[in-house]
């Protein structure tokens, strides 16, 4: 850091013209590599911005904490965004706790920066095969669903509903 402020920080890395640049006290434990990354951080710990002006361009990361920003040019969600991630504002997570080997609890969302299930993707989706792990999964196709090729197979114990009411 090399703001003109007084700090005291501990474990930080700063590479880059200005990275790091208003890092003050409390700033613990950030990795920011790039020019003018973390530029504007002045309290958040915990961070790892990579890329040129990694969390300081567009939305200006100040306060927040343990986040992963990568990509040139990328901001944060906000100014004090926490747990997230933005990889090349594409790809987006939230609640990221997960420490050690502990999985995280948070969401991951794609082309969205407020997932709100595990995997949240906004646009369209091509996948060979979408594989349900539970017995008690259920599907939601708005607008029906439809299928081309080679046809269709359901299930024995798959109801049919129009209209909310059974039929088949």
């Amino acid at each position: 850091a090399a703001g003109t402020a007084n700090y005291n920080n501990q474990a930080g890395v700063y590479v880059g013209y200005q990275a790091g640049y208003s890092a003050g006290t409390n700033t613990d434990y950030n990795t920011m590599v790039g020019y003018n990354s973390g530029y504007g951080v002045t309290t958040g710990a915990g961070n790892i911005l990579l890329g040129y002006q990694a969390g300081y361009s567009g939305t200006n990361l100040t306060t927040g904490s343990n986040n992963i920003i990568i990509g040139y040019n990328i901001g944060a969600t906000s100014t004090n965004m926490t747990r997230g991630l933005n990889i090349g504002n594409l790809i987006f997570g939230t609640n990221l706790d997960g420490t050690g080997t502990t999985l995280s609890s948070g969401n991951i969302g794609i082309g969205t920066t407020t997932p709100y299930a595990k995997l949240s993707v906004v646009g369209q989706t091509v996948a060979e095969y979408f594989t349900a792990t539970s017995t008690t999964a259920t599907s939601t196709f708005e607008g029906g669903l439809s299928v081309t090729g080679t046809g269709l197979n359901f299930g024995a114990n798959t109801r049919f509903y129009q209209n909310s009411q059974p039929f088949l």
